[in-house]
């Protein structure tokens, strides 16, 4: 999954997206078109769908899944052939040259895999943006449909984890499971902070476990792929669980983690 923050999300969006509703000039045909001829994977597979199916909608769940070396190849093509695919120029030459530079340094952070992000890391924000998703996986439940909610959480928990790695210089790369970092993460903290209570630590390791199994439910029984759905039950509890293990992570880490800021800051 490529490693974009919404910052990188909002520069992309605004450079290849400046008229709401549109993906630069692309039609369906010429964007499905583009991205195969580039990177060789149909756009328009189910998979890529997003929230709408729109052209944007794909473009960002195609970075949501991909690899950092697939998202590099499509957004430097996206960059070198953007004029060719414009009909008219939304920004002023200002705004267009800064959103350039910016893409241009998300580009490269995607192409040396691993991106720093310490000085992205915001508590907040996080917390915020896991409380957008608890309540859109919420709406999913009493619609009866919590399937679909295994992948959103699948994602954003491997984001998660992965800016924590960044933020601890664990290291990492893009080939790491969820349950490998979710294990290194744990490492690094009874290494380092501890748990008060043996309870929490023997909690997570299990979780270590459940976590892998929910990699493959992801995998093979979600709309992630072409598969069997798994049941209504299963897969509520299943969402329940996951969302219990990432809340506490994310309320540990909003207390511990900006002292760790403060002295890095202090120490650079």
């Amino acid at each position: 999954m490529a490693s974009l923050n919404n910052i990188d999300i909002k520069a992309i969006e605004e450079f290849f997206c400046p008229q709401k509703g549109y993906l630069l000039g692309f039609t369906n045909a010429t964007f499905q078109q583009f991205v195969h001829d580039v990177v060789g994977v149909d756009i328009y597979d189910q998979k890529y769908e997003g929230k709408s199916g729109s052209k944007a909608n794909r473009l960002w769940k195609f970075f949501e899944i991909e690899t950092n070396k697939k998202a590099a190849v499509l957004l430097k093509s996206l960059i070198e052939n953007r004029e060719l695919y414009i009909d008219y120029e939304f920004l002023s030459n200002g705004k267009r040259s800064l959103l350039q530079n910016k893409c241009i340094q998300i580009l490269k952070s995607l192409e040396n895999g691993q991106r720093e992000v310490l000085v992205e890391f915001n508590s907040f924000a996080v917390e915020k943006s896991f409380s957008a998703l608890v309540d859109e996986i919420n709406k999913s439940l009493t619609e009866d449909n919590p399937t679909f909610c295994i992948d959103r959480l699948h994602t954003f928990t491997v984001k998660y984890l992965r800016s924590l790695c960044g933020l601890y210089k664990i290291p990492y790369d893009e080939n790491h499971p969820i349950y490998s970092l979710l294990g290194s993460y744990v490492k690094h903290v009874k290494k380092t902070r501890g748990f008060d209570s043996e309870v929490t630590e023997l909690i997570l390791k299990s979780s270590i476990s459940i976590i892998t199994k929910f990699n493959d439910v992801r995998n093979n029984q979600s709309p992630a792929h072409d598969n069997v759905f798994l049941n209504y039950e299963e897969s509520k509890y299943i969402v329940n669980v996951i969302i219990s293990m990432v809340e506490f992570i994310v309320a540990y880490e909003k207390k511990h983690n900006q002292s760790f800021l403060d002295n890095k800051t202090k120490t650079d």
